[in-house]
């Protein structure tokens, strides 16, 4: 692919791009294509600040010699899933130079899984694999959703006092600003109104698949 050779010739050891769902109107494929979205805006600021965490195996490329550096899958065995992940946390314990590709050319589209359940087996493979980050990372994620989290709790708080309107405000504007701003560029398109119901299902998947993911064993089918 052009995109990615222009890349290695630039230097880099390792590249990872962008890998967005294929778009359809049933439900739950709104709920992984926003997921997946909103995984790839943390995934590429994380990035950008130098704390690369996470890449989509089905876009992800690596050197030989990047590869036999880190003793490719032989320090990735703690779990089957994540590897592409895992193979990343070890080109930063190397410092391997890793980069992105962003061009639309480039995208790597899929299809969601068809039914909530092998949706929600997806994800949890996907979070179990979390569990085997960094230190630094996982405090920065976790710091990051906790955040958000609360603010998002605050709304029971509203009738409590009415002060707890102006966090949750200011967190719903944040959001369809954000997300108004990326959706395209990671090959989506999200209205307001399914903008701020699939935000809030968002956050609290986090919490529910976080909780199960713990004693969660990777199966594949």
């Amino acid at each position: 692919m052009k995109s990615f050779a222009i890349k290695f010739a630039q230097g880099n050891d390792l590249l990872f791009g962008i890998a967005p769902y294929q778009q359809t109107k049933s439900f739950v494929n709104k709920i992984a294509s926003f997921e997946n979205l909103r995984a790839h805006i943390i995934m590429f600021a994380f990035a950008k600040l130098g704390f690369p965490y996470s890449a989509a195996a089905r876009s992800f490329g690596f050197s030989r010699s990047a590869f036999e550096k880190i003793n490719g899958y032989k320090n990735t065995i703690e779990t089957l899933s994540g590897d592409d992940d895992l193979l990343l946390r070890e080109a930063v314990k190397n410092k391997l130079k890793i980069g992105m590709v962003t061009s639309e050319r480039a995208f790597v589209h899929s299809e969601t899984e068809k039914t909530y359940s092998k949706y929600k087996s997806q994800k949890l493979r996907h979070t179990s694999t979390s569990y085997h980050y960094s230190l630094k990372n996982k405090v920065l994620l976790a710091l990051w959703h906790i955040s958000n989290i609360v603010l998002l709790l605050s709304s029971i708080l509203i009738f409590y006092n009415s002060v707890f309107f102006l966090p949750i405000f200011l967190k719903v504007i944040l959001d369809i600003f954000l997300i108004n701003i990326f959706h395209r560029n990671f090959g989506y398109k999200f209205n307001m109104i399914e903008i701020v119901i699939l935000q809030i299902i968002y956050e609290l998947q986090i919490i529910y698949f976080f909780i199960l993911a713990e004693k969660f064993s990777a199966k594949w089918e």
